[in-house]
């Protein structure tokens, strides 16, 4: 409705991504930091702006985070459709956020436009995919960890959810054209 996050939803976005990245920086829950931990007990550095390492390590770090949440949501989407579910308005809003000792647990709200059905078809599925954000690798990531717990062709579906993001878009590129249009 205001294309905004609501302060609920902001309130678990931020704290699930500060939960992806204790587990990251401090507990070292990731394959490629495995054994490291960047905190600081001394608690010199908590409201600074210093960092215990360097930026490369600071990317590597914010792409690790963003791999667990993405595995979470590949999960919660694998589990969702694999039951006959389908959200229809899954987007970033629409999802809270706990951190559990195993990695995330994922809630839905919204979900008046939920729909259960055995006969949901593919491109429906494929629709609880293409709002979910705009970044592209992250779209993709969900769909590779989507694909591995369905246990389908991961780059075939990963292709299909590409070209559906990209369909979506072209779709709210015409309606904004059109809204300017007869503004």
């Amino acid at each position: 409705f205001l294309d905004q996050t609501s302060t609920g939803a902001l309130n678990d976005l931020e704290r699930a991504t500060k939960q992806a990245y204790a587990m990251v920086a401090y507990y070292g829950m990731s394959d490629k930091l495995k054994d490291v931990s960047f905190y600081d007990s001394t608690g010199r550095y908590e409201y600074g702006f210093t960092k215990p390492y360097s930026e490369n390590t600071a990317e590597l770090i914010d792409k690790e985070t963003d791999h667990q949440l993405a595995k979470a949501l590949g999960r919660i989407l694998a589990q969702m459709h694999e039951h006959g579910i389908v959200h229809h308005d899954m987007n970033r809003t629409n999802i809270l956020y706990h951190r559990t000792t195993n990695g995330y647990e994922l809630s839905l709200i919204d979900i008046n436009r939920m729909k259960i059905s055995k006969k949901a078809d593919f491109t429906e599925y494929s629709d609880d995919f293409v709002r979910l954000t705009d970044r592209m690798d992250w779209v993709l990531e969900i769909a590779y960890e989507y694909a591995k717990q369905r246990k389908m062709n991961a780059d075939s579906f990963a292709m299909h959810i590409a070209h559906a993001k990209y369909m979506h878009n072209q779709r709210l590129e015409r309606k904004k054209s059109l809204k300017r249009l007869f503004a």
